[in-house]
């Protein structure tokens, strides 16, 4: 259902649409990471990723582009800053609520994280039952 208000500043017609889709698109691009993951030539001295432990998580798919953990390191603090109020801001621009949007993206890769645990729990329950029917038999 749409409806339309009238812009306070402008004194234009604006009109309201749900659009799933664009959510949906604004959920990916918040969640999206490079394949290649972090440059390797990037790890090395930087004031952002202090320890081996740090260097070893921003690999993880926990970690999207679009988060401090992975803009700090890659473009400094300043820039990463501008890069995500600029997506804020173009999000809010186009009728979305950025912390909503946020939260949406977070729950997805926490799922994903979960499904991929329980994947792989499921993989070494069987290469155990795989391994003792080998023993077994010999």
């Amino acid at each position: 259902m749409d409806y339309t208000i009238t812009c306070a500043r402008c004194k234009a017609d604006v009109t309201h649409r749900c659009n799933t889709e664009l959510v949906a698109w604004a959920i990916r691009l918040l969640k999206w990471r490079p394949e290649s993951g972090f440059p390797e030539q990037l790890k090395k001295d930087n004031v952002y990723l202090p320890d081996k432990e740090t260097k070893n998580e921003i690999d993880s798919p926990e970690i999207p582009f679009m988060s401090e953990a992975f803009l700090y390191p890659l473009l400094g603090k300043e820039d990463a800053r501008t890069l995500m109020a600029l997506v804020d801001h173009l999000l809010a621009g186009v009728g979305l609520d950025p912390s909503s949007i946020q939260n949406m993206a977070y729950a997805e890769i926490e799922k994903d994280r979960q499904q991929r645990l329980e994947a792989e729990e499921r993989q070494k329950k069987y290469l155990e039952r795989r391994r003792q029917r080998k023993t077994q038999g010999t």
